[in-house]
């Protein structure tokens, strides 16, 4: 088995192909709205439920990982 020979891209090399990479990318198209859900009487849309969720889980980490460390 032959082994080519690599060579590495230089980083303007790297840039130019991202370059190419963004123009052909067709743009992101979102073709669903961001829904809108109830809860206890407050609507929410999905978005934001989902930032709350993480921000709440990130909480949640924080707090067990300084219990664990008072002990």
């Amino acid at each position: 088995m032959k082994i080519f020979p690599l060579k590495p891209m230089s980083t303007l090399d790297k840039f130019n192909n991202l370059i190419k990479i963004i123009e052909e990318s067709k743009p992101k198209q979102n073709t669903l709205p961001d829904r809108e859900v109830e809860i206890m009487g407050t609507k929410y849309s999905t978005k934001e439920l989902r930032s709350m969720y993480r921000h709440c889980m990130k909480q949640l980490n924080r707090d067990e990982f300084n219990k664990c460390n008072k002990q």
